[in-house]
């Protein structure tokens, strides 16, 4: 199999072979940064006048420390200085840590949700967001210049540097600051379960969550790392599955929201409390709830929303209601980090339908951290109103909806050709969007409708 540099960076099953995740890889797409890196700076960075740099980060699954180290020795050999988390980290922390630093560049050592059997490289640019497709390209292109020779040569560099105690508090203090809630948290505190499904969010979360002063319970088979995932099967947190041992857990403490994050923490999903037990919120759910939410705390007017072209437009609804700016972008994060870096100080919030969001200015990817404060946030909010999260999302449906939506993916032969995009719209409203995965062998069909009926309709009309 031939390695590529895709949509994020690299990502795949573990194991010796080429075209599988192993050292080999991982310094070949090191040595191709390495070049990027050269073809766009020089030997002498950015700024003319200092070493280039390359922050590195992992999360818990198996191999990310020794691929970590891979990449970080490989860069050294390159005469590119790099700093590397001593501590399984989130994505987040890393796109805040690329810019704190200044660095040039950013590599997370990560599969997010995949199964256990995989691993990847995440590539970020000097703006801390995942590199665009065009420098994705010239990754590649420098990676088809590296002689035989240098690609099996095992790294012998025996230095390695760590990144500084000082970033992660100052990214707290950031996304603390950029987050904080303008209503007071007080009187009878919300009930939180968490579980990091054993990634690298249960530091960052449980220290976020607890300072905030919520009735806070962490699933404790899923608090340390485990690259095995023993007790979730796909550590997703837009599946079910993964609430098992926080929902036996939720029998006995009664929470009023479940949180969950994935192993990079970049992901957040979340269950809410209803009359008949837990509810499940899609990404959309959450989007759309927290984005109600920040517009009925905060003067939002004028500020800009960003959500992919996949995203429910129930929410573009709402922001437009309240006098936002409202821009969709591709499929991807990197696409709203680059809207991000357009905005600037007029970017409000995004989120995409695939359980990631982000507000302020101070990372440029999607994060699990700041989504979890949020979402309890806003629980909080409509629960001392009287309501609940589950009421407040059935509300916004019934006033600028209806707008049902649902994705299923679709497993496929990796080697057979992928379709292109395609986006279908109906007379009453409906969309339906198919589109290949840039990350693994799967078509994904986005459907939306005024009806859970004409969900189901479209689905038998597509065969999912």
């Amino acid at each position: 199999m031939e390695l590529k540099f895709g949509t994020a960076g690299i990502r795949g099953i573990m194991g010796p072979e080429p075209g599988l995740m192993n050292n080999e890889t991982v310094r070949l797409a090191t040595l191709g940064v390495a070049g990027w890196l050269k073809t766009n700076h020089g030997d002498g960075g950015v700024s003319g006048d200092k070493d280039l740099l390359v922050v590195i980060s992992r999360d818990s699954r198996n191999n990310s420390l020794e691929f970590a180290l891979e990449t970080a020795r490989t860069l050294e050999e390159c005469g590119i200085r790099a700093l590397m988390f001593e501590e399984i980290m989130p994505v987040p922390v890393l796109s805040f840590a690329v810019r704190y630093l200044k660095a040039d560049a950013g590599v997370m050592i990560t599969a997010s949700h995949n199964a256990k059997e995989y691993n990847g490289y995440k590539l970020y640019g000097a703006t801390g967001g995942q590199v665009l497709p065009e420098d994705a390209d010239v990754v590649q292109a420098e990676i088809g210049k590296v002689s035989e020779e240098a690609k099996t040569t095992q790294s012998t560099c025996p230095h390695v540097s760590y990144v500084p105690e000082e970033v992660y508090q100052a990214y707290l203090e950031a996304m603390r600051e950029a987050s904080n809630a303008t209503q007071p948290i007080d009187g009878d505190p919300l009930k939180v379960i968490y579980t990091p499904l054993n990634g690298s969010g249960f530091k960052p979360v449980t220290e976020t969550l607890a300072a905030d002063g919520y009735d806070l319970f962490t699933v404790p088979e899923q608090e340390q790392p485990d690259g095995n995932f023993t007790t979730t099967g796909q550590p997703n947190p837009e599946f079910p599955a993964v609430y098992r041992l926080a929902l036996e857990y939720a029998k006995e403490k009664q929470p009023d929201i479940i949180v969950a994050t994935d192993p990079d923490c970049d992901r957040v999903g979340s269950m809410v409390k209803t009359a008949d037990g837990y509810r499940l919120l899609s990404g959309n759910d959450q989007g759309v709830l927290v984005l109600s939410y920040l517009c009925e705390t905060r003067d939002m007017s004028g500020k800009t929303f960003i959500s992919s072209f996949v995203s429910t437009p129930l929410a573009d609804r709402i922001a437009k209601a309240k006098g936002m700016n409202v821009e969709k972008t591709p499929v991807g994060f990197k696409f709203i980090a680059a809207g991000m870096d357009r905005t600037q100080e007029q970017f409000g919030y995004a989120f995409e339908e695939s359980n990631g969001m982000i507000i302020g200015q101070y990372a440029r990817d999607k994060d699990g951290v700041v989504g979890a404060r949020l979402l309890c946030q806003a629980a909080d909010y409509y629960r001392k109103k009287g309501s609940s999260a589950a009421e407040e999302l059935d509300r916004l449906n019934a006033e600028y909806g209806p707008v049902y939506s649902k994705t299923i993916d679709v497993v496929v032969d990796p080697s057979l050709p992928k379709p292109e995009t395609t986006v279908t719209e109906f007379d009453d409203g409906s969309k339906v969007v198919v589109r290949p995965s840039g990350t693994e062998p799967k078509v994904k069909y986005y459907f939306f409708a005024p009806s859970r009926s004409r969900i189901e309709d479209l689905r038998n009309t597509y065969g999912v």
